[in-house]
């Protein structure tokens, strides 16, 4: 079963991407698009109140009254789509699978997908993580939402690969977002980091589900962000970096077009 929030924030989405035809400021034309399928997770056990389930409901609106703002420097941003997952490793599998199926009659040579996958690192302190890989390795500290808690197991029985990376260029995405012209980005003052290890629970099997699934096809590129809780990071400004973030991703896939 699906959050009730899912078919509202679906609802937005198409709000944002209809809207592209009135808008003035649209850089994105039809024969250089970069969209963005953006999914979170609902509620697991100790979080019942995921922020990724919120920011998922309500950025293709953020993203909507901000790009009439004259001052909005981020430039437009296309939502192809928003959904809420149950936070299962049966939901990741069924997902996924749906996503794939939906996503590949939607890609063309000049349209190309991000596939972002938000989940919150409830330990996190005032920092957004980008995800630079993921495991073929299921470990759950705690069961998932079905009840399902496997221990040293394989994400995908039968596949050789390992680690999956994705094949945004992050480190270029960090500096831009953190402002930074040279040298380190990943220095302990940037609001936005690279990550080498996103656990071994729910997040990580989505993302490695999402890599695999999706390896072959050139023009889907997924990304896994860890965002922390509201109490570290308020909502206002998680949104705010979010659309920043994307906007970098969206000019680093068309520099590589």
């Amino acid at each position: 079963t699906h959050s009730p929030t899912r078919m509202k924030a679906i609802k937005f989405a198409a709000m944002a991407d209809g809207d592209k035809n009135s808008s003035s400021n649209n850089d994105d034309d039809d024969e250089n698009q970069i969209c963005f399928v953006v999914t979170g997770f609902g509620p697991f056990r100790g979080m019942k109140d995921n922020p990724t389930t919120t920011i998922a409901n309500m950025l293709a609106q953020y993203i909507m009254e901000q790009q009439h703002d004259a001052d909005w420097a981020t430039g437009y941003l296309i939502i192809e789509k928003t959904l809420v997952m149950e936070t299962s490793a049966e939901a990741a599998q069924q997902e996924t699978d749906s996503l794939v199926r939906d996503l590949l009659l939607k890609t063309t040579k000049s349209k190309k997908i991000v596939l972002l996958h938000l989940g919150v690192d409830y330990q996190a302190e005032n920092v957004v993580a980008l995800e630079q890989c993921a495991y073929n390795e299921a470990n759950f500290r705690i069961p998932d939402e079905k009840g399902f808690q496997p221990r040293n197991a394989p994400v995908l029985g039968g596949c050789d690969d390992e680690i999956l990376r994705t094949r945004i260029d992050l480190e270029t995405v960090c500096r831009v977002v953190n402002n930074i012209d040279d040298g380190d980005s990943q220095n302990n003052n940037n609001s936005v980091v690279i990550s080498t290890d996103p656990g071994r629970f729910v997040c990580n099997y989505t993302y490695f589900c999402s890599l695999q699934k999706f390896q072959e096809y050139e023009d889907v590129f997924p990304l896994f962000m860890h965002v922390p809780t509201f109490s570290k990071i308020p909502q206002q400004k998680q949104l705010e970096m979010i659309t920043s973030i994307m906007a970098a991703i969206r000019n680093e896939i068309k520099k590589q077009a």
